[in-house]
């Protein structure tokens, strides 16, 4: 038997075309399905990841802020515990400002005004400003020969001594927690003087001689002693500001002698 082709070779032709393009289409779309799925995986993580950089962002931007306002807190804190040292300080009477600062002033010619002055350890620097040269050379000779009594006995903690010189006004003296005190009063040692002292119901009195330079006490358990303050007194940055002159000033002070 003899089998009939009846489809002309045209038709078959076209029949072949018709499934390639199918088929193309088909792996086309499949393409372009694949791609599209691609991007959109792709595009999901990148906002994954912005959405996590931005977390990120704001939580080192949290952090930040806390580490600020810590930091406030810590300024805060520590400017509380110098003002509380201060405050231990004057309360305990071993602040240096409360203490030195009358002998500045007595030392201090009227014609010198202090600008600015900075304490450290022992040793005091000032910027100042002074009538004329003069009153530069009178402030150093001044500092240098500047003189106090020291003056130092025993109470009880916390008890107050009252001393006085030349019946002048009195100041109160605190004993410290181990039951000493001390004080240092300026004097003008080209003229005799005399001292009181009293402790509860005790009495002492002290004399010093401008001629032999010496004090002695009408009592016992104080002691008294004559002493300069200043020393080391150096004056640097000088400049002249038409009549007026200004200059830096450094010097160092005995501390046990008003401790």
């Amino acid at each position: 038997m003899f089998k009939i082709n009846l489809v002309p070779e045209v038709q078959q032709q076209k029949q072949k075309t018709t499934k390639r393009n199918t088929l193309s289409t088909i792996i086309g779309v499949s393409i372009l399905a694949v791609c599209v799925a691609g991007l959109l995986i792709i595009g999901a993580i990148k906002l994954t990841k912005t959405a996590q950089l931005k977390s990120v962002n704001d939580d080192i931007t949290t952090v930040e802020a806390e580490s600020a306002q810590y930091a406030e807190l810590e300024k805060t804190v520590l400017s509380l515990e110098e003002g509380l040292a201060g405050i231990k300080q004057i309360l305990s009477g071993d602040n240096a400002w409360t203490k030195l600062l009358p002998h500045l002033e007595a030392a201090t010619p009227g014609d010198i005004q202090y600008q600015s002055i900075a304490l450290e350890g022992n040793t005091v620097t000032g910027d100042l400003k002074g009538k004329d040269i003069n009153s530069l050379a009178r402030m150093v000779e001044s500092y240098k020969e500047y003189q106090v009594v020291v003056l130092k006995g025993s109470a009880e903690a916390g008890a107050e001594v009252t001393v006085s010189l030349d019946e002048g006004a009195e100041v109160k003296v605190v004993a410290n927690d181990n039951g000493s005190w001390n004080y240092a009063t300026n004097f003008n040692p080209a003229i005799s003087h005399s001292i009181s002292v009293t402790s509860g119901v005790s009495e002492t009195r002290l004399s010093y001689d401008s001629e032999t330079k010496e004090i002695t006490s009408a009592g016992e358990g104080i002691s008294a002693e004559v002493k300069k303050l200043f020393s080391s007194v150096e004056t640097t940055a000088y400049n002249k500001e038409g009549n007026n002159v200004s200059f830096s000033i450094s010097f160092k002070f005995d501390r046990e002698a008003i401790w």
